[in-house]
């Protein structure tokens, strides 16, 4: 589940983590926006805004490869060579970055410090040559782990100064920015804003003339990169085939770069005459992969026909997140509490992300020996070890999203309720604590008959709108689901996950921050 996430742009170096859980981070360190086989990113430093093009290569350590050294800290560096569409401006650069990771709040959330070690960089604009003479950079994000979705925060400055031809003249370029973003098994964003000025002091040659320049531009970009899984049905045209159609799951990266910039007024000759005089310029880039596809299993229930819940339902059994096998589903049938952990760590990956932790954990060789002497425990005492949905119901309990009815007891054939159903969605988001600490009271007619161990999730999901109430008001806490009710409900939890999130972290920031 986790891999991605990031962009800059303009000529401050700025560091871009992928958030993977705790202890298995990696670094993307790219300044610009990029697909399998280009690299783009906008420089101002000419006093215009320039977009280059080319390849970035990655390495770092020994060998030439990334990797962590004796004290945990890991060490990567990038080469990059790109140039403007007509080959007249070029960059070279390379960089190197250490970044280190502290574990807090009971290794729930993480802290990470990157610093920029080494770097250097020649800008070539016709015959001015552009050389960075020194560098200050300064980064540091935090990665909030919830159940099923990574979020993280980040902030940082930068200031690079450039020699132009010599000692002819000197350009700063600072840089401060914002980063946010969520990961999931759905998908990935991340949404960028950068803020620079741009400060030229020194002398302009034109035919054996010098002319004093001292002239200053500010500019804004906004980054998003954006990693979705989509699923979409194809019907076969053939009505003599043993199977009507299916669902294809398709997984695309892209990259979005948008800037502005308030720069100085240049005449014919290249000079700045009026020191007032403004323009505002405004662009933007795109770049995306070539999406992966992959036909799911075509699942075969006789008992869907003309059903209302039959999309939903197929498409979440196209993804092997229901434990029925056979030819009917049952739909009408309650929907039992092993069942939804099931469906629910199925769909979010849960099981395969704390697997992935328990990797990174500290290698001991007697362990094996150890696990052959002990047997596993299960933590309930209905749940036996070799129950089919037995890992499943450990992982959602270990995760806090669904805990036993009882102590000791999970009730794994249990009738699943809307509020058990609500309140797990809400806790796999990471959201339970977002409701007020008094009692909240929801706009719910029957918000009497809400648990109290429900209320604070249900508050949420109505504030959010992730849930609503039925024609008459009600949100029916405590009314059974149907196997039906329920795959609607994952699906729109799915939906949620894919859809929603991305217009909060990357449209409204974009747009209207």
């Amino acid at each position: 589940m986790r891999k991605t996430i990031l962009t800059f742009i303009c000529a401050i170096v700025v560091l871009c983590l992928v958030v993977l859980p705790a202890q298995a981070v990696e670094l993307h360190l790219e300044e610009g926006i990029y697909n399998e086989r280009e690299y783009q990113e906008v420089i101002f430093i000419t006093g215009e805004p320039v977009l280059l093009t080319g390849t970035v290569q990655k390495g770092g350590g020994r060998g030439g490869r990334g990797g962590r050294d004796n004290t945990g800290s890991l060490s990567t560096s990038l080469t990059y060579k790109l140039q403007n569409q007509d080959g007249s401006i070029t960059l070279t650069r390379t960089a190197s970055y250490s970044s280190t990771a502290e574990s807090k709040m009971d290794n729930r959330q993480t802290i990470y410090v990157t610093n920029l070690d080494r770097l250097t960089e020649t800008i070539t604009v016709g015959s001015q040559r552009y050389t960075l003479t020194d560098y200050l950079f300064s980064k540091s994000a935090l990665v909030d782990s919830q159940p099923v979705v990574d979020y993280f925060s980040g902030t940082w400055t930068g200031r690079k100064i450039y020699n132009v031809n010599g000692n002819q003249a000197q350009i700063t370029v600072e840089t401060w920015g914002d980063t946010v973003g969520y990961d999931h098994a759905w998908g990935s964003t991340e949404t960028q804003r950068i803020d620079g000025t741009i400060r030229f002091q020194g002398e302009v040659t034109i035919e054996d003339r010098t002319y004093p320049q001292n002239w200053s531009g500010t500019f804004q970009v906004n980054i998003s990169f954006n990693r979705t899984r989509d699923l979409t049905y194809h019907a076969n045209e053939p009505t003599p085939i043993s199977f009507a159609g299916g669902y294809i799951e398709t997984i695309q990266e892209e990259g979005i770069l948008r800037y502005e910039a308030n720069l100085p007024e240049f005449g014919r000759d290249g000079l700045v005459r009026d020191t007032w005089g403004r323009r505002h310029v405004t662009g933007s880039t795109r770049l995306a992969t070539m999406p992966t596809q992959r036909w799911l299993p075509v699942p075969s229930y006789r008992d869907l026909e003309n059903h209302w819940a039959r999309g939903p339902i197929l498409e979440l059994a196209s993804l092997e997140s229901f434990s029925t096998k056979g030819d009917y589903f049952g739909p009408r049938l309650d929907m039992s509490r092993g069942e939804f952990a099931y469906a629910l760590v199925k769909l979010t990956d849960l099981q395969g992300s704390q697997a992935a932790q328990e990797q990174t954990q500290t290698f001991n060789p007697f362990d094996r020996f150890r696990n052959q002497e002990t047997q596993e425990v299960s933590p309930f005492s209905d749940v036996a070890t070799s129950h089919p949905s037995y890992q499943q119901i450990k992982a959602i309990s270990e995760a806090n999203i669904m805990t036993g009815v009882t102590p000791g007891r999970f009730s794994p054939d249990g009738t699943l309720t809307r509020a058990e159903a609500i309140t797990a969605m809400i806790k796999a988001l990471g959201f339970e604590r977002l409701a007020p600490l008094q009692n909240p009271i929801t706009p719910y007619n029957d918000d009497r008959n809400i648990p109290y161990w429900a209320r604070d999730a249900i508050y949420v999901a109505a504030e959010m709108g992730i849930v609503s109430g039925d024609s008459f008001g009600n949100v029916l806490p405590n009314q059974a689901m149907s196997r039906a009710e329920a795959a609607v409900f994952l699906q729109r939890f799915v939906h949620y996950l894919q859809h929603d999130l991305k217009t909060e972290y990357r449209e409204r920031l974009i747009n209207f921050r």
